[in-house]
Order: C-alpha cells, then sequence, then structure tokens
C-alpha cells in the first residue's frame, strides 16, 4: 500500500492559503525522478521549488536501504534546470539539516513544521525573496530595509522562534 504524502499536501495547502501558486509532484519510488522533474519544470515555472526529505532510509532493520541518493538527484536536476531556490524540509530533513542542507544542494531548509515556516519566507516588493534579512535575524543582527518587503510580517516568524531566543 503507498504511503500518501500527507505532510507535503499540508505545506502546500498553507502556501496557497498564503496566495502562491503550487504544484505538487509527488514521485514514486521506482520513476524515471529525472524525466519526471524536467517534465514538471517544463510545464510550471516555480518562483521556488520544495523538496520533501521524508525518511533518510528504509528503516528496516535487516538490509537498510538509504532513501537520500534519489533526492539527491532530484535537486541537481532542479539547479540544473532552474535558478530559483531549493527549499528542503520534512521530517527526514529536520533529524540532520546542517548536514543535508550542504549535501543536497538546498538554499533554504526548513525545521519541524513547513506549514508556518514555507508561507513565511519573506518577499520584497517585487517579488523576489529575501533569504539574507533571515540569515540577519537568526545570526542576531538587524534588519534594517523592512520597508522593502512586501510582507515584512513574515520575519515575526523568524524573531519569534525559541531556539533563536536569548536568554
Amino acid at each position: 500500500m503507498p504511503t500518501l504524502p500527507l505532510g507535503m499536501v499540508s505545506v502546500a495547502t498553507a502556501v496557497q492559503q498564503a496566495d502562491h501558486d503550487v504544484k505538487l509532484l509527488d514521485l514514486l519510488p521506482d520513476c524515471d525522478f529525472e524525466a519526471a522533474v524536467t517534465a514538471a519544470l517544463k510545464d510550471f515555472m516555480p518562483d521556488a521549488i520544495g523538496i520533501a526529505v521524508r525518511n533518510i532510509d528504509d528503516q528496516s532493520m535487516a538490509d537498510t536501504r538509504f532513501l537520500l541518493e534519489p533526492i539527491k538527484t532530484i535537486t541537481a536536476t532542479c539547479r540544473a534546470l532552474s535558478k530559483v531556490p531549493i527549499i528542503l524540509g520534512g521530517a527526514g530533513y529536520s533529524m540532520y539539516p546542517e548536514r543535508l542542507l550542504e549535501w543536497l544542494d538546498g538554499d533554504i531548509g526548513i525545521v519541524g513544521d513547513g506549514e508556518a515556516g514555507l508561507p513565511a519566507v519573506p518577499y520584497t516588493l517585487n517579488m523576489k525573496k529575501v533569504e539574507l534579512a533571515v540569515k540577519k535575524i537568526i545570526e542576531g543582527q538587524p534588519v534594517l530595509n523592512r520597508d522593502a518587503l512586501g510582507n515584512p510580517e513574515a520575519l515575526d516568524y523568524y524573531e519569534n522562534l525559541p531556539e533563536l531566543q536569548q536568554d
């Protein structure tokens, strides 16, 4: 019985409710990843690409099979075909975010629930993503150009993350 991508659908719904166009691509384990991603990007030119890393391995104690190589192929194909940011997330990603962000060649990673984090990516008034503002918040630096953002309230999400709160 196939596993339904409920997390991916929940995040996509939240992003749609934030007034963004979304196209879902649920890649089954035995498909041609490169061909499927190429066809999807040919039909839909996204402003960002979100990739869910659900599991690191197949959770089999005997003859464990790691599941990250296909995701690396997917991100490499996305990178070769598009210049837009690649956003990684999912339960598997949240276990090893720093390593997977680098190894999978992502631009942004969402740890934990993506339903709140992904729609909260800030944009300029001409709809360009503002990763630098988020980076400044994470590094404890002030964001000086809030008036250039189309959704400056998106920065509140990052400023209020418990992990970033100073004691």
